[in-house]
């Protein structure tokens, strides 16, 4: 979504023509718009600003950060997370999707060392610890995050089993409908056993 509710923004979709498609959600903070296109945690601030103003529900991702490294990300997430919700409410950060998305973890720039399960349970977990100072631990444990780090058919698995990781923000295995399908069912099939 673009920076700006509305006008000239050639290359871009505003928020108001994202709420004529009748979409509902956004993603923001994205390693690839964060990397490729300079976007800052000023820029995503903005933005989740914007998704509130016009009634959207902002997919927050964070971890993105060019040349990020494993042990990097728990620094990287916090200081993400600060700069792009100081301005909001609590009603606000409750509505969130959040997504670890680690760029080391990504196949676009890792290079085919993705992450695991257990590391993408212990950062969503500390995450939820993060949130939890900010609006409590009820309302942390009932917000959900996401793991966003190459999740296919080959890998779902791996972190599906884990209960707090709530879904996937599948990339590229999306554009297979196949491999995609895969990924939903077997978050479904693990959901049964984490209730």
């Amino acid at each position: 979504m673009a920076p700006k509710e509305e006008g000239a923004l050639t290359g871009e979709i505003s928020a108001v023509m994202v709420k004529n498609l009748k979409a509902n959600h956004v993603i923001l903070g994205h390693s690839e718009r964060r990397i490729y296109f300079s976007e800052t945690d000023a820029d995503v601030a903005n933005k989740l600003d914007i998704c509130f103003k016009h009634g959207l529900r902002p997919i927050l991702c964070l971890g993105g950060e060019a040349e990020a490294k494993k042990f990097d990300m728990k620094k990287i997430v916090l200081k993400q997370f600060r700069a792009t919700t100081k301005n909001l409410e609590k009603r606000q950060l409750e509505k969130i999707i959040y997504v670890y998305e680690p760029t080391w973890a990504i196949s676009t720039f890792s290079k085919g060392k993705g992450a695991t399960g257990e590391h993408a349970d212990e950062m969503i977990n500390y995450m939820e610890e993060m949130l939890s100072k900010k609006i409590g631990k009820t309302e942390a444990r009932n917000t959900m995050i996401l793991y966003g780090g190459s999740v296919n058919k080959n890998n779902v698995s791996e972190f599906a089993k884990y209960p707090r990781i709530d879904g996937a923000l599948v990339g590229a295995a999306s554009l297979d409908s196949e491999n995609f399908w895969q990924v939903i069912k077997e978050f479904d099939r693990e959901s049964i056993h984490k209730i």
